[in-house]
């Protein structure tokens, strides 16, 4: 089954900007990955220091939460009030990993304010012209449910990702790039979103261009159905958003593909995103006990929840309820390794009779001295 389909995709994949004017121009520090805390769901974003001290999004890699059945663990609940709200400042980019509800419900329910049971802060009220306007999305083409495309036709600024592109890498800086990948497989039977959709990794490069650490973020796509995961390429992992929320959904599947940490690397840090109920217990059973000690053999010791910090850890079982020791929170991933300096510019060579032109000279205006343009975002092929 080939699901619903969103609007045509972009003509071409060469020609697409992928950040704001204003993201962009704050890109000079890209200290990592922040993995909101909005309940059973997801909302993630790369962020960069716009010269402030404070980063701030410039992409967002989902922008969901608590929806449906984890609705309740959305701080905008009525049995959970937090007047959090995204963070639109720099206009940042918002990239869908696929069309499940609690991957866009936060967006979804700024958008439909006025008929949701959320209290939806007044902050975040504010936020509609730029969601539904100004910031653009980059999605999958394909969803389930017809109630997405009703959700989708509230959209200006919405671009669908060419089926035929398998990745594309976005230079934020000289030193972190970003990498879109698509997470498919053909499918057959009932439509499943996951196996639809997109993923992101994130890269530091170092001053030979090597890649020397990655942040990736699946959504819910298990890892074998991520070409570079598939192919076993990411080895610099330092930071890992655990694929459905720590599901065991399609983790037989999957398990063998899971990217290690970077080697002797002690800070590299797993996050989890799954919301607990009132009474601790654990929406849709996440994460998995299987999933969480697989992650464990693997060196993935060093763990995020935005539930706090749990106790028992790992999961007994699929039933059993959690203690938090601390309350909830975000979660960062950041790079271990900084960008490294700029070099200092090079000393201009001292002027001498033969090379210095007079302001008054009848012979025309000195030439310009040649200048290297930085480019700040492009594709690469």
């Amino acid at each position: 089954m080939a699901g619903l389909t969103l609007p045509s995709p972009v003509a071409t994949v060469a020609t697409y900007q992928l950040l704001s004017a204003a993201a962009a121009a704050a890109t000079a520090k890209v200290p990592g990955v922040k993995v909101y805390d909005y309940g059973q769901g997801d909302c993630n974003a790369v962020v960069a220091d716009p010269g402030t001290g404070v980063a701030a999004p410039v992409l967002y890699f989902d922008i969901g939460g608590g929806k449906h059945a984890g609705s309740r663990t959305h701080p905008w609940h009525e049995e959970w009030s937090r007047g959090t709200c995204p963070d639109l400042t720099l206009a940042p980019t918002i990239v869908l990993s696929h069309w499940d509800g609690d991957h866009h419900s936060t967006a979804y329910y700024i958008v439909n304010q006025n008929t949701t049971n959320k209290k939806v802060p007044t902050t975040a009220k504010a936020l509609l012209p730029a969601l539904q306007n100004t910031v653009q999305w980059l999605v999958p083409r394909r969803c389930k449910y017809p109630s997405t495309l009703d959700f989708v036709r509230t959209l200006k600024n919405i671009s669908c990702w060419p089926d035929a592109t398998a990745q594309h890498t976005f230079e934020l800086n000289e030193h972190t790039r970003i990498v879109i990948e698509r997470a498919f497989i053909d499918q057959t039977g009932e439509f499943d979103p996951n196996l639809d959709g997109l993923a992101v990794r994130v890269e530091r490069l170092d001053a030979a261009k090597n890649v020397i650490e990655e942040l990736v973020m699946p959504g819910d796509a298990p890892y074998h159905i991520i070409p570079s995961l598939e192919k076993k390429e990411v080895k610099q992992c330092v930071g890992l958003l655990a694929f459905h929320h720590g599901s065991e959904t399609h983790l037989g599947e999957a398990e063998d593909f899971i990217p290690p940490p970077k080697p002797n690397v002690a800070a590299a840090k797993i996050a989890f995103t799954f919301g607990l109920k009132l009474d601790r217990s654990r929406c849709h059973h996440h994460p998995a006990p299987e999933a969480v000690e697989k992650y464990k053999s693997l060196g993935w010791t060093n763990v995020g929840c935005i539930s706090g910090v749990l106790t028992p850890w790992p999961p007994a079982d699929k039933e059993s309820n959690f203690t938090a020791t601390t309350g909830r929170t975000d979660v960062d991933l950041p790079f271990v390794t900084p960008e490294p300096a700029p070099p200092p510019p090079a000393s201009a060579p001292p002027s001498t009779p033969a090379t210095t032109v007079s302001a008054s000279s009848s012979s025309g205006a000195a030439p310009r001295p040649t200048r290297k343009r930085r480019i700040v975002m492009r594709w690469t092929p």
